[in-house]
């Protein structure tokens, strides 16, 4: 991730590389300067880059640009065998203002996007290929799929490649390698003449000591407790109103004084690396109102893809959505289950039961087999997040019509109801 105290110094090593390549023969200029590498060895994985309120679903690689006029970034890429992706770019504080999604990038000549509705998504890797440009030249137009980063509003940042739900047998950049990523002058024309040798590397990755995080137990904490019983679901807005939420949306909070004024409308919209295409609704809980918190709800429909659907689904409510339980002091997830993992009853309504290991034993399991469990980690408090991916304009109660303060109305039977129980015999005879 961005580290605040390196960033001038890396800004000036990477502009002195590029006015090296410009300063060199016409060759080396049309090579550019390949960032792929940086591709791969920012990846998230589950133990150690799993900050930000990240999906277990989902995999993230990222690269810094600086917005130098007179250059651009030109990404070779091939649509993946998964149920999503995208680009996105951020600004300094992680905040996402310009994107494009799977839908929305035109193929190469001779290849074909498999995600458009009912489009064919075995086609052969040599005919999904298509070709992103990030450019810091307004003037620039290098291709159908051009994002214009303006260096007065944002001189540098970070750009997202994410990847959801690779098909079954896949790796985690959907079979089909990385991008390639070039930091090019704007008078190149076509590909890079050779491939980066890391569109077919990946960093170590691991998920043993999250999966053991979230089996270990954890001692609870006296009052006052974050969060609110029964819990409270917020839309996210931004880091200011996540920030106040959290510190003063319970009993602490009701003991101060009530100006009637908000400072977080002047703090923009997104933060933690979030996604144009989602939007989320997160509420704080605590183990101080009880070991075991059930959501109740009805479940969107979802483009199923996974293992290997044959074309890409279409007509439903949503692309994808989850749930997460999140630390909030190191931002980990500690457990998630997106859509296809989430047991749904015969009126489509789901059950969701977060809790230590110890208070969802297997009598519990057979007691309520249409319950998904999710685990709640040692830490005493948690942030459960709930995602929602591109809806159909039809879905008007999905996240991204919903106004802040008006979650439960707005979403009706589609509102993820709490309640917190003290032993899951509790939960068996309200829930089950």
């Amino acid at each position: 991730m961005p580290h605040g105290g390196r960033r001038p110094v890396r800004s000036v090593l990477v502009a002195a590389s590029l006015a090296c390549a410009l300063a060199a023969p016409a060759a080396a200029r049309a090579a550019g300067v390949d960032q792929t590498c940086e591709l791969t060895a920012t990846r998230f994985d589950p133990d150690t880059v799993n900050v930000l309120f990240p999906d277990s679903s989902a995999q993230y690689w990222s690269t810094r640009y600086l917005a130098v006029p007179g250059t651009r970034i030109r990404i070779d890429g091939i649509f993946p065998y998964a149920r999503y992706t995208s680009w996105n770019a951020y600004d300094p504080i992680l905040r996402p203002f310009a994107k494009k999604s799977d839908f929305e990038l035109q193929p190469d000549p001779g290849s074909a996007n498999p995600f458009l509705p009912g489009a064919d998504r075995t086609t052969p890797t040599e005919q999904r290929h298509y070709t992103l440009f990030i450019t810091f030249d307004p003037s620039d137009q290098p291709g159908p799929n051009t994002i214009y980063v303006d260096p007065s509003k944002n001189p540098r940042g970070l750009l997202t490649l994410r990847v959801y739900v690779p098909d079954k047998g896949r790796d985690m950049t959907g079979g089909v390698g990385l991008p390639q990523v070039t930091w090019e002058p704007t008078s190149s024309t076509g590909p890079p003449p050779t491939t980066s040798p890391c569109r077919t590397l990946e960093k170590p990755s691991s998920s043993t000591i999250t999966g053991a995080y979230g089996g270990l137990a954890g001692a609870d904490t006296g009052p006052p407790y974050p969060g609110r019983n029964p819990p409270v679901w917020h839309k996210f807005v931004n880091l200011c109103q996540s920030g106040a939420d959290l510190l003063f949306d319970n009993q602490v909070g009701d003991q101060l004084p009530q100006t009637g004024q908000s400072p977080c409308g002047n703090f923009g919209s997104g933060g933690f690396l979030s996604n144009l295409d989602n939007a989320y609704a997160y509420t704080f809980m605590s183990r101080g109102f009880g070991g075991l918190v059930v959501f109740h709800g009805r479940a969107p429909t979802f483009a199923a893809t996974y293992p290997n659907a044959p074309t890409m689904p279409s007509g439903t409510q949503l692309r994808y959505w989850s749930f997460c339980q999140n630390d909030p002091i190191t931002q980990r997830y500690v457990g998630c289950r997106r859509d296809d993992q989430v047991a749904v009853d015969r009126y489509g309504n789901y059950t969701i039961v977060v809790s230590q290991p110890s208070a969802w034993p297997t009598g519990a399991q057979k007691r309520c087999r249409s319950a998904s469990w999710i685990p709640w980690g040692p830490q005493p408090d948690g942030v459960m997040i709930y995602r929602h991916m591109l809806p159909d304009p039809s879905f008007t109660q999905a996240l991204q019509n919903v106004t802040y303060g008006q979650e439960r109305s707005q979403m009706g039977a589609y509102y993820p109801a709490g309640r917190y129980f003290v032993d899951w015999h509790a939960v068996a005879k309200a829930a089950c």
